[in-house]
């Protein structure tokens, strides 16, 4: 189960500033129906990864786990 429930307003600001991250960190090249579904994916992925500390800034969180998938 996800530590952050999707519905949460948190949830809200956290999908917000995951998603502008993984557009300055991956750079995606591909139409924005498959962007939404891949951030999406990778939200989830992130949410229950240990990259999602609640002990160190969302902010570093999201890019190291950025960094960790960024395949190019």
């Amino acid at each position: 189960m996800s530590k952050t429930p999707l519905d949460s307003p948190y949830c809200l600001y956290s999908f917000f500033l995951f998603s502008q991250l993984y557009n300055v960190v991956i750079k995606p090249d591909y139409e924005y129906d498959l962007l939404y579904q891949d951030v999406c994916r990778e939200f989830g992925k992130y949410c229950d990864s240990e990259f999602n500390d609640d002990n160190q800034p969302e902010y570093e969180c999201i890019v190291d786990y950025l960094k960790s998938i960024d395949t190019k």
